[in-house]
């Protein structure tokens, strides 16, 4: 049987955007270790071996960039989501 080999750099890529995305969705209290695997397909030991905690992986995967690009896309969802209530 051969054995499956992901590029560790593309691994960590896909966790990072997968966590990326599931915090801006749900927020940091709202995810998971075992949801980043579950979305991202890939296991919780190389999650780990990337990461120390969810914590660490949260900090790497928000830059202050994206972090301003977020809270602005945030309000903006938040705001059509009055508008479209009312």
């Amino acid at each position: 049987m051969k054995k499956r080999t992901i590029n560790p750099e593309k691994k960590m890529t896909k966790v990072l955007l997968t966590a990326r995305r599931l915090f801006v969705e749900n927020g940091y209290y709202g995810v998971s270790i075992p949801s980043i695997v579950k979305a991202s397909g890939v296991s919780t030991g190389a999650i780990y071996s990337y990461f120390k905690d969810k914590e660490g992986l949260a900090k790497k995967s928000m830059s202050k960039r994206s972090m301003s690009s977020i809270l602005f896309f945030r309000t903006a969802l938040r705001s059509m989501r009055r508008f479209i209530q009312s």
